[in-house]
């Protein structure tokens, strides 16, 4: 029960397509085949989710509200038939199905999920049920199990409230109605609520050996790829690591429209973006979540410009040679000041008129 967003974040079309990425690019521990049989299941989960936890009457995709079209009930079946033939094909390594295993729980809930959902639509077609759409949603335990993690908050998170601790943090709820309740121990989390994994740096490693892997990190020479060939002004973050360029090429579009909103100047906004006279190189990654296949992926991704990406690669590789200090309080004006003194040769954000 407890799975937060595990699930969530795991079963992402995101996923799915930088897995088929890594192995059309055979990364090490992504050639085999089977990381495309994971792809597909991965992506398969991600469309019955969606259907399964619509909330939106706008939406697109998969995310749309159900209603009794022709095209919503053929899509929504089509999906649900193939996941529940692959769920019920799932097996153990011992060759068991895990439908008949102590660890059936989680693939029969999904199937009676959609039982459910299919008996609601047809109920919706013969007109037992008067509803133009249907939010699956709603139909979660998501909004009792908030309102119980409410509660136990009202109650220095007391599993076991008295009756009079319940009808007052009942009544006080009803008067507080609208505002945002984040419980923080509760089975799930309201998905309006975003969570930052953390990453913990090894520290074991002695002064020496962060020295010795500073001098052996800034004195290699850089050998990659023709099509992924980094400047030698820019720096390097790890040798011949195209994965590296590519997810901060994509990342960086999110800074580039965060920067983009600050700045009131219409040339220096267009020097951000990918551009002829400044062009970025590591657009691999994000082409593949552009311009798939799947007519219901997301597309729009923003393209940096070659200077947003010299920026980001030499601000990665700084802070990969000061992995060992990072609760340093020092540290930001230590990796900016290196960063600056890096690129203060190097051509930034030219204006091409």
């Amino acid at each position: 029960m407890k799975v937060k967003l595990a699930v969530q974040c795991i079963a992402s079309h995101s996923v799915a397509s930088a897995l088929r990425w890594c192995h059309d690019n055979e990364f090490d521990g992504f050639k085999d085949i089977d990381v495309l049989a994971t792809s597909d299941f991965i992506d398969l989960l991600d469309k019955t989710f969606d259907i399964l936890n619509s909330r939106n009457v706008l939406a697109k995709g998969y995310k749309r509200s159900l209603t009794t079209d022709h095209q919503c009930i053929l899509r929504t079946e089509e999906v649900f038939t193939a996941c529940e033939e692959m769920l019920q094909s799932v097996t153990q390594p011992d060759g068991t199905k895990l439908l008949l295993t102590p660890r059936r729980t989680g693939p029969m809930g999904i199937i009676c999920s959609m039982n459910v959902v299919r008996f609601l639509l047809n109920e919706m077609m013969s007109k037992n049920i008067a509803l133009k759409y249907l939010l699956t949603y709603k139909l979660s335990q998501d909004h009792i199990e908030l309102f119980f993690g409410a509660i136990r908050l009202r109650n220095g998170c007391c599993f076991n409230p008295t009756p009079r601790q319940l009808r007052i943090s009942y009544r006080r709820l009803l008067v507080h109605a609208g505002r945002s309740i984040n419980p923080t121990n509760g089975n799930c989390v309201a998905q309006v609520i975003t969570c930052v994994p953390t990453v913990a740096w090894r520290t074991a490693a002695s002064a020496s050996d962060l020295d010795n892997n500073v001098k052996s990190v800034t004195s290699n020479s850089v050998d990659l790829d023709e099509d992924f060939e980094i400047p030698h002004e820019c720096g390097c973050i790890i040798k011949n690591c195209k994965m590296c360029c590519a997810i901060i090429a994509y990342i960086a579009g999110c800074h580039v429209r965060s920067v983009a909103k600050r700045i009131p100047c219409a040339d220096c906004v267009s020097v951000l973006y990918h551009s002829s006279a400044d062009p970025c190189v590591y657009v691999s990654l994000i082409a593949v979540k552009n311009f798939t296949n799947c007519e219901l992926s997301n597309k729009g991704l923003t393209i940096p410009s070659g200077s947003v990406m010299k920026i980001l690669l030499e601000c990665e590789r700084q802070v990969r040679d000061y992995r060992l200090h990072l609760s340093d309080k020092n540290l930001l004006h230590t990796v900016t000041n290196n960063t600056l003194t890096e690129l203060s040769g190097v051509e930034l954000f030219l204006i091409y008129i």
